[in-house]
């Protein structure tokens, strides 16, 4: 890590470059800043008009969609014979994507805030590894946006148009045009797909990019503690110290910022996936519809992978913290064997020490560590084996 001797850190201004960081650090998340500017936590201290009418169609979007899914299960009940049950799971589920989206808005400064002192941050990456991270996350959002569109289309076709489902999408109006009505059937699965699978999964994809970005300087730190403060300096400990506790407050604001939006990322992922159980186990289908399948499909493909990588990426960060305080601890039992009397460094030594970094957690309901994702899937297989033996 270069720089790393220099007397110029501060507590706040860890690993600054000195060439322009914020004129490219916009274009460093790929089509991830469309979505921030859009939410108006970009790096461009100028928002467009088109992203600030876009995040005004988003907002009427986030609005209208409860209603529309909630009064079509609604209309659905008096129309067609289904579970009480079901109505109520749905309902449920299309609440959390409506919750995710203002914790987003409650949190936009504090995001800002957070990807502008990232852009003062260096990684002193090599641009093959910054246009490989910008590769990976295009690649995720085009695959975000194309399975849902491609099985949605699939979905859309294979309806029966008597059938009361299906005539549900168009608050069983009767419309004469079948062009028209398949249109609106069409817009209208896209729409519900957009906002249930589509949106969380974006926004899971930016904080598993705001953990890894902040894993990263961990690493980065753990490496430099390991290379240069062997030697007991005093002034190298004094400023990795100083480095320290910029880490230590930043790590408390990430944890801060991004607490909301994974608890209701994680209860919209998890009620969808109940949902989905529940319609399998409490219907009886001789012959499953292909709609089903694909939306099964859609939801197997999608909602677990956003969960696992939000969940490792703050694991990494759970990881380094770790090898960070053993390395401390390390470097202090070397210092008292060693007989080295510095009540200096010794003070600084005992500064981090003191120092624990907060564990990556979702409002504190639960961390986000590796058995959170077999707790789930755990509890969603016990949920099936319930419902199956309630049914029975």
């Amino acid at each position: 890590m270069r720089n790393i001797s220099s007397d110029r850190y501060g507590n706040e201004t860890l690993f600054v470059k000195r060439h322009q960081t914020e004129q490219k650090s916009s274009r460093s998340y790929g089509m991830l800043n469309i979505v921030l500017l859009i939410y108006g936590i970009g790096n461009s201290h100028d928002v467009s008009t088109i992203y600030k009418t876009l995040y005004k169609f988003h907002a009427l979007f986030m609005h209208l969609m409860p209603v529309y899914i909630t009064s079509r299960y609604i209309l659905l009940c008096f129309y067609s014979p289904i579970e009480l049950e079901l109505v109520f799971g749905c309902i449920v589920s299309c609440v959390f994507p409506f919750a995710l989206h203002y914790s987003l808005i409650s949190k936009r400064h504090d995001l800002k805030w957070l990807l502008k002192h990232y852009c003062r941050l260096d990684f002193f990456q090599r641009k093959t590894s910054k246009s490989c991270k910008t590769m990976k996350i295009n690649v995720a959002i085009a695959t975000i946006l194309i399975v849902p569109m491609v099985l949605s289309i699939v979905s859309t076709l294979s309806m029966m148009p008597d059938k009361a489902y299906s005539r549900s999408y168009t608050y069983f109006i009767d419309i004469r045009d079948v062009t028209l009505e398949m249109s609106l059937r069409f817009v209208a699965v896209h729409m519900i797909c957009a906002y249930l699978y589509t949106f969380p999964c974006i926004i899971a994809v930016m904080c598993a990019v705001i953990y890894h970005e902040f894993s990263q300087f961990l690493d980065r730190f753990h490496e430099s503690l390991q290379r240069h403060c062997s030697s007991l300096s005093r002034n190298k400990i004094l400023q990795h110290m100083k480095m320290h506790t910029a880490l230590f407050k930043l790590a408390h604001h990430v944890q801060d910022t991004l607490s909301t939006p994974c608890f209701f990322l994680l209860c919209t992922q998890l009620t969808v996936m109940f949902y989905t159980i529940a319609v399998f186990v409490l219907r009886n289908y001789q012959t499953i519809p292909v709609a089903l399948i694909c939306r099964a499909l859609m939801i197997l493909l999608m909602t677990p992978a956003s969960v696992i990588a939000v969940v490792l990426y703050a694991t990494r960060i759970n990881a380094f913290c770790k090898k960070i305080e053993t390395e401390i601890k390390l470097l202090n039992d070397k210092l008292i064997v060693q007989g080295y009397c510095d009540g200096d460094t010794l003070c600084y030594l005992n500064s981090m020490n003191e120092k624990q970094f907060p564990v990556m957690s979702a409002c504190g309901v639960t961390e986000l560590k590796p058995n959170i994702t077999l707790r789930m899937f755990g509890s969603l297989f016990s949920y099936s084996l319930l419902i199956l033996n309630l049914k029975n």
